[in-house]
């Protein structure tokens, strides 16, 4: 999908957007950062308060930059500026569906458990081939255990992911350490890679089965 970290629209809302304000409503991080080599982005970046806007320079803005360099380089602009974290989150616009919930969620859990990162994660109990081979990957077909025996297994999500700092800075990986997982519910497993992601989160913008009558289904429900 061209363009898609700058240009395309959710609800009339760039994708960003929805991420920016699950943030912002969150009411847990010092420090919310918009980085982007898109004008648009800045444009609306800048009007909204609570965010600082960063421009992306071309370095670790390529095809190839990791989301670690990236990372890296936010910290390093803010260390300039005199402003030192111990911990930093990675939330990727890609994921509109995460809300403030999991946002607040994510960092009490790992206040908590004392993980030194936590990511999002669905449970998936499916059993799964190699589609080239068609040999079995995790599972025995001669010998099937209940799937509610398999709830020990979980997908990483590119929802949210936390890690501290300094271990970032050591290993160069936004995973490190002890690692817990904040588990989200399947349906909110939508990453915007298509125009069919696009629409299947259209279509569930604002959707939730276990929200109170009246209640807000989500922090960055449709307006």
């Amino acid at each position: 999908m061209p363009d898609k970290n700058v240009g395309v629209k959710l609800r009339g809302k760039l994708l960003f957007e929805w991420t920016a304000q699950a943030a912002l409503d969150s009411g847990v991080y010092d420090k919310i950062v918009v980085i982007s080599n898109g004008e648009k982005v800045k444009e609306r970046a800048s009007r909204m308060d609570g965010i600082t806007f960063m421009w992306q320079p071309i370095e670790v803005a390529h095809p190839t930059a990791t989301s670690e360099s990236v990372l890296l380089y936010v910290l390093d602009e803010l260390e300039k500026q005199g402003e030192r974290y111990d911990w930093i989150t990675l939330l990727q616009i890609t994921s509109p569906l995460r809300d403030a919930r999991d946002c607040r969620g994510a960092w009490e859990q790992v206040q908590r458990s004392g993980a030194d990162t936590i990511i999002t994660a669905m449970i998936e109990t499916g059993f799964h081939w190699d589609r080239w081979t068609g040999w079995p990957i995790d599972f025995d077909p001669l010998d099937r255990e209940p799937t509610c025996e398999r709830e020990n297994r979980v997908r990483e999500m590119g929802a949210i992911y936390t890690t501290r700092v300094p271990m970032l800075r050591q290993s160069l990986c936004r995973v490190n350490g002890k690692v817990d997982f904040y588990i989200m519910p399947s349906w909110k497993n939508v990453s915007i890679d298509t125009y069919e992601d696009l629409m299947v989160a259209e279509r569930l913008m604002g959707f939730d089965p276990l929200a109170e009558e009246g209640e807000e289904a989500s922090g960055n429900a449709a307006g």
